[in-house]
């Protein structure tokens, strides 16, 4: 385990609960603060824990795209135990189940292009939209394990930065230069219907609820858009630098609720996407990146990652571990672990999922 939760174990080896709930799946549970006085009162998870879940992760494999040092920017896990895998040497598709821990370089098939950083597939995953900054998107067909490039859309001088796809809709975040939303009814053949060129500081993701979209820009935080006219969207509100908590680099909304990835200043959760019931969950080291797993939400910092959950209205994070989000993703999304919540002073076992 990394020195900083053996640390934090060591806080609390009176208990012993906690340490049980980092170590493995039979976590002891006290129902009662009063079976765990040390714990009750103990000023670290006073001060700490509240609103934490500890469950305990395992590492399994690992992908490299070059040997030594890596440049991995993105990853998209697919059916079938695979993964789709973007750095500097291009895009890969990767066989999960044979990644050993001590890493490789095989792949099922590899492209090179650009320097690619995000990701989103076709329900029928068939074909991938692929972003890679000034050179804008290209479009993967995967046949049979086998990757070709079939399409591609740029603009000079322009950064593509995230995208999301809702229906046949692809909505891209273009950095200073606003936002592009395309129709890819014809995967192979992307045709672009409508553009906000200004309004924006640095669009770095978008996300789309039904004729709302949601982007995180960058210094100006959460800006909010129509697009029920797909040629003609509009901004309807936004944050401000003198608003906004922190550089927002990641936005995604789920049940009615946007949630952002601001920087320094951690999550920002928004009810119902209105700016004004913002509420912010600070999260150690530089909240950057944001991907669902099932009900939970998982945080890529600077440090690691945090996994986040609701129980009522009050949102738990788990332990941060120091592990990329391609190595922990497929193993939360197959085995589901157990684990104890510290809820308003009272220990309780996190069920199974």
């Amino acid at each position: 385990m990394p020195d900083e939760v053996l640390a934090r174990e060591a806080l609390i080896d009176p208990c012993g609960v906690c340490g049980d709930a980092l170590r493995g799946d039979d976590v002891r549970v006290a129902d009662d603060p009063a079976r765990c006085g040390n714990l009750a009162v103990d000023s670290y998870f006073k001060k700490v824990c509240t609103g934490t879940v500890a469950v305990p992760l395992e590492y399994k494999g690992r992908y490299n795209c070059q040997p030594g040092p890596d440049h991995l920017m993105g990853a998209l896990g697919l059916t079938g135990d695979r993964a789709l895998v973007g750095g500097n040497r291009g895009i890969a598709l990767v066989d999960l189940t044979a990644l050993p821990v001590g890493g490789t370089q095989n792949y099922l098939d590899q492209v090179s292009w650009g320097n690619p950083r995000d990701f989103t597939a076709t329900k029928d995953e068939k074909h991938v939209f692929v972003n890679s900054a000034l050179t804008g998107f290209t479009v993967m067909q995967i046949e049979n394990n086998k990757l070709s490039q079939v399409a591609s859309k740029s603009e000079s001088g322009v950064y593509y930065e995230k995208m999301w796809l809702d229906g046949n809709h692809l909505y891209v975040a273009a950095h200073s230069y606003g936002i592009r939303i395309f129709d890819v009814t014809q995967p192979a053949s992307p045709v672009l219907l409508g553009r906000i060129d200004q309004g924006f500081v640095d669009a770095f993701a978008i996300a789309v609820d039904g004729t709302t979209a949601y982007v995180a820009d960058g210094g100006g935080g959460l800006k909010i858009v129509d697009v029920t006219n797909k040629s003609a969207p509009k901004i309807l509100s936004g944050e401000t630098a003198q608003t906004a908590v922190g550089t927002y680099e990641d936005v995604t909304v789920k049940n009615g609720r946007v949630y952002a990835a601001a920087g320094g200043a951690g999550l920002a959760v928004y009810e119902a996407g209105k700016l004004a019931s913002r509420t912010v969950y600070p999260v150690q080291g530089c909240a950057e990146s944001l991907c669902w797993i099932g009900g939970h939400l998982a945080v890529g910092t600077l440090t690691g990652v945090l996994v986040y959950a609701y129980s009522g209205s009050v949102m738990l994070s788990l332990l941060p571990l120091g592990c990329s989000l391609v190595e922990m993703l497929p193993q939360l999304a197959k085995r589901p672990r157990q684990g104890l919540l510290w809820e308003r002073g009272v220990f309780r076992e996190k069920s199974r999922s």
